[in-house]
């Protein structure tokens, strides 16, 4: 079997997405004949910011080497450090964990004979491992983006400049690329040579096997995720406060539950609504739990940002596969709109008047039936499972395996 060393700093028991796409990538891969073999930065309870579900722990079945990742204070000389580094150099943010992980890349590449690496970054810290490796050892690579320094590098031009130079350099060595959207590709595709590829986040069905029943006490619309400047709730609350005020239902039994965001960020959007009494903040829960939620909801709320282009959040494939209707807001005009017409999946909403109507249709259904209907095309949907994404990922890798050999061969 053809060995592919995978570089990440997230990984289980973390349940950030970076962490299940690297994850999800090494379950499936065995099955389209590689063997994976993962090195990661080590998450606990401590370092991982909340994001810490041990649920996920204890599931390995290959080799995954974790480094141990030490978050530091600002105010010490290590925290200057990845202070100035992730702002100035990011290749080497943090650096402590690219120090030690750059050294155990080096030590396991000696021993386990690659055929080729898959960095996924950010951090960029991965990249650099990854470029590192293949100047000593020439093993072929694939830079793997969730998201790119035009929509993270804290909103500054220079700073954004700074960054995709850096990039550019440390990516020059790869011999293909991927990312999570074609909008983003088409970026990339402008920077590089080398042929980008589109490989989504998707869903694992395994993660979605629970038959438990809706919760038919309330009619809940539910929430998972952060709340950001250019993503906010304000139009939901506005068409809830529509039905109120103009007296067409008093929604009795309707609840909106956010789940990942503090009251207090929260408080100052519905501050002053007649629906106030209708919103719950959740809190924080596991990967594990959330899924769960998702399948007793009655409707899976996505906030979508309306500005950005090619950001295909991975929140909206676990909605896909909990099977429950979508209702997206105010409509992103870009990859997420296309992806719920192409399932059919749910609803685009942009007009408080207009989502007023939807959610008091929907009220009234579940108040009759139980449940709201949902229309999501299966095999659309299927599409998106990462054992799917993750045989694109394998056939990317079968072609620059062929590719090196043919270019050894003509040596």
């Amino acid at each position: 079997m053809k060995k592919v060393l995978l570089i990440s700093r997230g990984y289980y028991p973390s349940d950030l997405p970076s962490a299940h796409r690297v994850a999800k990538f090494a379950k499936y891969l065995p099955e389209f004949g590689w063997e994976p073999a993962v090195i990661c930065a080590n998450w606990n309870r401590t370092n991982s910011m909340g994001c810490f579900d041990p649920e996920l722990m204890d599931k390995d079945t290959f080799k995954v080497v974790r480094i141990p990742y030490i978050t530091h204070d600002d105010r010490s000389i290590s925290g200057l450090i990845d202070r100035f580094s992730r702002k100035i150099l990011p290749v080497f943010y943090p650096f402590q964990l690219f120090r030690d992980m750059r050294r155990s890349a080096v030590e396991l590449t000696t021993l386990i004979q690659f055929d080729a690496i898959i960095a996924t970054s950010p951090p960029y810290i991965t990249l650099n491992i990854a470029d590192c490796i293949h100047q000593k050892k020439g093993i072929p690579w694939i830079a793997d983006f969730r998201d790119l320094a035009d929509e993270f590098a804290d909103g500054n031009k220079w700073i954004k400049r700074l960054h995709v130079k850096q990039e550019k350099i440390l990516c020059a060595s790869s011999i293909a690329m991927t990312t999570v959207s074609q909008p983003l590709a088409d970026i990339l595709s402008t920077r590089y040579e080398s042929p980008v590829h589109v490989v989504y986040n998707g869903f694992d069905p395994d993660d979605f096997t629970s038959l438990k029943a809706d919760d038919n006490e309330y009619f809940t619309i539910v929430y998972c995720g952060l709340i950001y400047s250019d993503r906010t709730p304000s139009l939901l609350f506005d068409a809830l406060d529509l039905i109120l005020d103009q007296g067409k239902s008093d929604l009795s039994r309707l609840r909106v539950r956010f789940y990942g965001v503090h009251h207090d960020e929260l408080s100052r959007y519905f501050k002053g609504k007649s629906c106030k009494r209708l919103i719950q903040t959740m809190g924080r829960v596991p990967f594990h739990a959330i899924v769960e939620i998702e399948r007793k909801a009655s409707v899976l709320l996505l906030l979508t940002h309306s500005n950005s282009k090619g950001i295909m959040t991975s929140k909206i494939f676990e909605y896909l596969a909990a099977g429950k209707p979508i209702l997206s807001v105010p409509g992103d005009g870009d990859v997420t709109d296309k992806l719920i017409q192409e399932t059919k999946a749910g609803i685009v909403c942009g007009s408080s008047d207009r989502l007023a109507d939807i959610i008091l249709n929907w009220y009234r259904e579940w108040e009759t039936t139980g449940y709201v209907h949902y229309s999501g095309l299966s095999d659309k949907i299927n599409f998106y499972t990462r054992k799917n994404q993750t045989r694109s990922m394998a056939q990317l890798l079968d072609t620059i395996l062929s590719r090196v050999g043919e270019h050894e061969k003509r040596r």
